[in-house]
């Protein structure tokens, strides 16, 4: 049964929504960043179905306190 997500996912979801990402975007900075999340786990955090492990956790909690978190790009496509 789902539960109330981790006051750490609650962070990482508010710094998701604060920089206009989709949950698939966070996936891939968090990744280009060296966390190994999947859609899915984030997915299951977000919803309180799952918890990340205690390493993950860490490292995620590392990440949000970060003085220069990755923000969504504000650069447009170049027209060809």
């Amino acid at each position: 049964m789902p539960q109330k997500p981790l006051p750490l996912i609650i962070s990482l979801k508010d710094w998701r929504e604060q920089n206009g990402f989709s949950q698939s975007d966070a996936v891939k900075v968090l990744n280009n960043t060296g966390i190994p999340v999947t859609l899915d786990s984030l997915q299951n955090w977000e919803s309180g179905r799952r918890s990340p492990r205690a390493e993950l956790a860490l490292a995620l909690a590392d990440f949000l306190r970060r003085p220069t978190v990755p923000k969504k790009s504000s650069r447009q496509p170049r027209a060809h």
